[in-house]
């Protein structure tokens, strides 16, 4: 054997020690777990005060129709806006939790498989109902006038 050939051999040996050394320590946090719950709240306010004005900007200035049965948004930057929040609104929450359990701060993992995810039409916003003219009220029929 040369003397390549036993050097070689030595490091593929040494490489599997050390491999086998570092592969064997438990998990371990490097992060403080006060500063890291911390930014995982933040996280979660930043995320749902965003799904609410997203809410308000669907509610305000986006309509939807049916069409062949269907119902859904007039244009796509609303429907992409719905499907954003709604993906937001149903597994964020699962991620944030999932990323306490890996960073230790919590110790029951969460469900392997995530929260569905709703259709967008669910964001449609409710039409107000227009009364037709006939259904008016009269505020001052039936008193007699005076007291």
């Amino acid at each position: 054997m040369s003397d390549q050939c036993v050097k070689e051999i030595g490091l593929l040996f040494l490489f599997l020690i050390i491999t086998l050394f570092v592969s064997s320590c438990g998990p371990v946090v490097i992060r403080d777990q006060a500063v890291y719950s911390a930014e995982m709240d933040f996280l979660d306010a930043a995320v749902e005060e965003q799904i609410e004005r997203g809410i308000a900007l669907i509610n305000e200035h986006c309509h939807c129709e049916t069409m062949m049965g269907v119902k859904g948004f007039t244009t796509t930057t609303c429907n992409d806006l719905a499907e954003t929040i709604l993906v937001l609104k149903s597994r964020m929450k699962y991620h944030t939790n999932f990323m306490r359990y890996l960073g230790g701060l919590i110790d029951k993992r969460p469900e392997k498989i995530p929260p569905e995810i709703p259709v967008t039409s669910s964001l449609c916003p409710v039409e107000p109902l227009e009364l037709p003219d006939s259904l008016e009220f009269d505020i001052d029929a039936g008193t007699d006038g005076g007291e």
